[in-house]
């Protein structure tokens, strides 16, 4: 997406609510919340959409924030 808001691009197809996005520090992954699969996890992508990975599978995760611990999630994807 521009920064006016122009070329916006949608990155999830999954059904259920894809929600509550957070970049990583380094700009390469985003951190998302969404109820595709039985209650809400955390899904962790590459910044265009590609490589869609559940990290959570309790179904009560709802607020995503970058911390050490998505750093290692990261780490996994590379």
């Amino acid at each position: 997406m521009n920064a006016d808001g122009s070329m916006q691009q949608q990155l999830t197809s999954a059904a259920g609510n894809n929600e509550n996005p957070t970049f990583s520090p380094d700009g390469r992954y985003l951190v998302f919340s969404s109820s595709r699969n039985k209650g809400s996890n955390l899904y962790l992508m590459m910044w265009d959409g590609s490589n869609q990975t559940a990290i959570t599978n309790d179904g009560n995760c709802k607020t995503p924030d970058w911390s050490n611990w998505l750093e290692s999630a990261e780490k996994k994807q590379d």
